[in-house]
């Protein structure tokens, strides 16, 4: 889909959130952002582009001006060691509930939430997903899913950011202990901003349960 008005402001806040994350100068982060600040996407001169074309634009400028082809490799790095040392205690969790597919699914879902959590540290990101487990995943939305898994052979199973990929190998394995399929994960090919490649999901173990 092209690029909407409201698009704007998402990725601007994205991308000031990841530059600041690259421990810049005050003065080499203000010549970033000129240069981003420059894409004719980003500032209504272009509708034609995708958000995905214009954040591509946007890593090129920051690998171009930082000299390094993985500049969030630190940060995605940091993600995966935070999910992989609750893994356990999100194991047990998922171990003791009466449906544990269901848990998983809400544990996964919760994993989107660990950029937000992150500064507050594990203990919080712990706290969070036991508070918000307590809410349920819609029945209409889950049900159907089951029912489908139990015709399934094959999954693709397309990824997101470092971190909460760990998130996703709890509900495979949950997945695979219930229902005879076959996982293949997909991650970028290259990197974008804290998005997960082949090296992080192999650090978060997404190997020892999917292709």
């Amino acid at each position: 889909m092209k690029i909407q008005a409201d698009c704007i402001p998402c990725v601007l806040t994205m991308t000031l959130k990841a530059v600041q994350n690259l421990s810049l100068t005050p003065g080499a982060e203000k010549d970033l952002f000129t240069e981003i600040m420059k894409i004719p996407g980003l500032r209504g001169l272009d509708w034609d582009q995708t958000s995905p074309a214009v954040i591509e634009t946007v890593m090129n400028i920051i690998m171009e001006k930082v000299h390094d082809p993985d500049p969030f490799r630190r940060e995605k790095i940091q993600l995966n060691t935070q999910a992989l040392a609750l893994l356990p205690v999100l194991e047990k969790m998922v171990d003791a509930s009466v449906e544990p597919l269901y848990t998983a699914a809400k544990i996964a879902i919760l994993g989107n939430s660990m950029d937000i959590m992150m500064p507050e540290g594990l203990s919080s990101l712990e706290k969070f997903i036991r508070e918000k487990l307590e809410a349920p995943l819609p029945r209409e939305a889950f049900d159907p899913f089951c029912r489908q898994m139990s015709k399934a052979r094959q999954i693709l199973y397309l990824t997101d950011n470092a971190g909460e990929i760990v998130f996703d190998r709890l509900f495979i394995q949950t997945l695979k202990k219930q229902y005879d399929v076959a996982v293949t994960v997909v991650v970028r090919s290259l990197p974008t901003l804290n998005d997960a490649t082949l090296k992080e999901a192999r650090e978060a173990g997404l190997d020892q349960v999917a292709t």
